[in-house]
């Protein structure tokens, strides 16, 4: 049983009223409609204000459809809703399996019969986002106007269980929701002097005499723990940071500072103030004032630095800000203030020279797509799913590139319909990612013919920090009697297509070093709206100490051996990163271990013996297509470690190595 919730107003109010839930098929949502099952739960929330506005005559269709009456329906929406008192009334309960309705107009629905639970206490707006269960991006995403393809999000397991519980509760119900405050430090790690005892979920922005440490989690009770990235710059100077890159800004940096203006302004009062801790009360000031402020701080620095022009030419209000407080704009907003150390906290512990991620980071924010290259094992995927997450949270696709790629992997093409075997386009992954305006990572995008693969992209993969660069792309593809097209806008929400290329979209490639000859294949159009960052291997004296640390199941000479043998392999002729040296540590170390109780027996009594194996396992399949020099060359390197290595491990190897040669 899956739990869901999903954002709508009078366009999923009225089909409710006859027991269904559902999304036109041409929208992502309609996908995620089809993994529903029998007993899944939907929690709807419904926005405040019901007017659909140049979409009024199509919810009049729908209410034709069920004989409904369309001012009866907006009636009982407004006063049900009540402007956002009760946006959470109800919990649906998925009543059968998904279908094709297209009793709706213009285009069929993908569509789940209901059965609808009226909640005791209905949540407010303020509530929903708040609740403990909803997890942050969701909240993120339904603060305000969802944008398009992220209307319906899955929720935790069980969290619909908790949530209808506190239903039962009238409001005030604070197990049910986060507390938001600001917080001086000290103190950070017990708040019982302060009258405050968090909870799990709870959040808290931490600001100091001459910083601003920024947001702290609660994940034992009792305590803060440190979320976000910190702002070296006193409170005090905030205000006045903020005002000066506004004044300097221009209309394509896209800094809207209304809410940060006000947040550091808040941030200067609250410092100056007695007060130990301030309650903020609602999420969306909370997150666009403060969860984002070390974002727009990164920005305003920049752009202080500009000389004042002459004539205010852009002067973005508080008003604008909230005319934007969506999902699509604070991912703008993570963009343009993306900085190497909210790279840094998305990354496991690898070792990566400081100077990879500053040019990500930099190129990003210049409007370049990326290509990762580097050796395998360096990180490259690792990296590139870091920098999604510093942006887009876990908005991101991946895929691998393969040689058998055409266009129809990455722009669709017609596929036959289970129900009738009638053809219907149907995107492919490039087209999904703009659906949904998901980023996407193309692992090993070389191995693609690019030409026949992204070719009609090359308009739209110009620079993204421009909307305007490029033209649109009408696709030889039609769906429900209408071309497919793609087109570029600064937002996804009322563009003339649902495939859109925004400011913010992305697109980051990775390839093997041994591979780079083959970017001189790459289309000249298609290099130059990427910038290519190198991901070298760590230096010969950091590989030999994380070797060495990763061996610690070893002892004396041999693991003195295995780690020389390590960094001749690391550096020989077909570089290794170290996820895959790592690979090889773990396996020795546990080939040495003592696993059958009763003979006492490790799998491999030679040390020297399980290494060679994991060469033989994890290092030879990257030498596949090499030439027979490049396997003596290795096979050298190993025998000045071992003159003479176990002979049956040893022959295994070569044989595995000789078999993947190129011939």
């Amino acid at each position: 049983m899956a739990d869901f919730t999903v954002s709508t107003n009078l366009i999923g109010w009225v089909p409710a009223k006859g027991n269904l839930f559902g999304w036109p098929i041409d929208g992502p949502e309609a996908e995620i409609i089809d993994t529903m099952q029998i007993g899944d739960r939907i929690l709807p929330k419904f926005a405040q204000n019901p007017e659909f506005g140049a979409q009024e005559e199509y919810v009049r269709a729908i209410c034709r459809q069920f004989g409904l009456n369309y001012e009866e329906m907006f009636s009982d929406y407004e006063e049900q809703v009540d402007w956002g008192t009760n946006a959470v009334p109800f919990v649906w309960t998925v009543a059968g399996a998904p279908y094709n309705d297209s009793m709706f107009p213009e285009v069929p629905w993908r569509v789940v019969p209901i059965h609808e639970e009226k909640l005791l206490f209905p949540y407010s707006t303020s509530e929903f986002l708040r609740l403990r269960d909803l997890p942050l991006e969701i909240a993120r995403q339904f603060k305000g106007m969802a944008a398009p393809g992220r209307h319906i999000q899955a929720l935790p397991a069980e969290a619909i269980d908790r949530i209808r519980e506190y239903a039962k509760l009238e409001a005030p119900r604070p197990r049910a929701l986060r507390r938001l405050s600001l917080v001086k430090q000290p103190p950070l790690i017990n708040l019982e002097d302060a009258g405050v005892s968090p909870r799990w979920g709870d959040l808290a922005f931490v600001v100091a005499e001459n910083e601003v440490p920024g947001l702290y989690q609660c994940e034992e009770p009792g305590t803060l723990t440190p979320e976000g990235e910190a702002i070296s710059i006193p409170p005090r100077e905030l205000p006045d940071l903020i005002e000066r890159a506004g004044e300097r800004a221009r209309e394509s940096d896209h800094f809207h500072y209304g809410r940060a203006a006000a947040a550091s302004r808040e941030l200067a009062s609250f410092i100056e103030s007695e007060e130990t801790v301030r309650d903020v009360s609602e999420f969306p000031t909370f997150y666009d004032g403060y969860m984002l402020l070390p974002r727009k701080v990164s920005q305003a620095l920049e752009l202080a630095e500009r000389t004042l022009a002459t004539g205010k030419v852009f002067e973005p209000t508080l008003e604008e800000d909230e005319d934007e407080d969506d999902g699509e704009q604070a991912e703008l907003d993570n963009l343009h203030g993306l900085t190497i150390s909210a790279a840094e906290a998305e990354l496991p512990e690898i070792e990566l020279p400081a100077a990879v991620l500053a040019e990500a980071v930099t190129a990003l924010r210049a409007g370049k797509h990326l290509l990762l290259s580097g050796p395998p094992g360096t990180g490259k995927s690792t990296i590139a799913a870091a920098l999604c997450r510093a942006v887009v949270g876990p908005e991101f696709d991946v895929a691998t590139a393969t040689a058998d790629w055409t266009t129809f992997e990455t722009i669709g093409g017609y596929m036959p319909r289970e129900s009738s075997g009638e053809l219907e386009f149907e995107p492919g992954l490039v087209l999904r990612a703009l659906q949904r305006g998901r980023w996407l990572i193309v692992d090993e995008i070389n191995r693609a013919d690019i030409d026949k693969a992204f070719g009609p992209l090359f308009t739209l993969l110009a620079d993204s920090a421009d909307s305007g660069a490029g033209e649109d792309v009408t696709l030889p593809y039609r769906k429900a009697d209408r071309s497919i097209r793609i087109v570029r806008a600064e937002r996804r929400e009322g563009a003339s297509s649902p495939y859109v290329v925004t400011p913010v979209w992305r697109l980051i490639g990775t390839l093997n070093a041994r591979d780079k000859a083959s970017l001189f294949r790459l289309s000249f159009a298609f290099l130059r709206r990427f910038a290519v960052v190198d991901v070298p291997l760590p230096s010969r004296e950091a590989y030999r100490q994380l070797y060495w640390d990763w061996s610690q199941n070893l002892e004396g000479r041999a693991r003195l051996s295995t780690t020389e043998a390590a960094i001749e392999l690391a550096f020989g002729p077909r570089q290794l990163g170290p996820a895959i040296l790592k690979d090889i540590a773990e396996f020795t170390n546990m080939g040495v271990i003592v696993t059958d109780a009763s003979s006492r027996l490790a799998s491999y009594e030679d040390p020297v013996v399980a290494f060679l194996t994991a060469i033989r396992l994890y290092a030879v399949p990257q030498y596949e297509g090499a030439s027979q020099a490049d396997a003596d060359d290795l096979l050298q390197r190993l025998r000045r470690v071992w003159p003479e290595p176990p002979a049956e491990t040893w022959a295994a190897l070569e044989r595995s190595l000789f078999a993947v040669l190129l011939s």
